[in-house]
């Protein structure tokens, strides 16, 4: 299964690591794949379409002890905004934006991560198009 995602991902001073935003069209994340980090995945679990999450993962969950040169710093912690948008296979054309989340999220044992109502991309959307939203 596949899930179709923005996100941003920060160390947690707040300084962005990675921002999928920049690319315009969101991440397609394939579940149970080698090349998504076991926390990011596990931010996953429970998420509906239209939510919005912020999810601390610890760098054992991220990528550990050798970190991901030269952006991600050995043991480094990681904080994720991340949007669910729809599952992947759902076609997107290249012009179009998916629908907005409208915020939520929800709780994952250890306060893993927290709810960011009113946070989606569709207030982002909303402050760069007026008329949107």
């Amino acid at each position: 299964m596949s899930v179709r995602v923005h996100y941003v991902a920060s160390s947690p001073d707040g300084t962005v690591l990675h921002d999928s935003h920049e690319g315009n069209l969101p991440s397609d994340i394939i579940l149970g794949s080698t090349k998504t980090i076991c926390g990011f995945e596990r931010a996953l679990l429970g998420m509906r379409p239209g939510e919005q999450r912020r999810a601390f993962v610890p760098s054992s969950l991220a990528f550990g002890e050798a970190g991901r040169p030269p952006g991600v710093p050995p043991r480094t912690d990681l904080v994720f905004v991340i949007d669910l948008y729809l599952p992947a296979d759902a076609v997107i054309d290249q012009g179009s934006h998916p629908a907005n989340p409208a915020g939520g999220g929800g709780t994952l044992s250890g306060a893993l991560l927290e709810r960011q109502p009113g946070r989606g991309i569709a207030s982002r959307a909303a402050a760069r198009h007026p008329s949107a939203g």
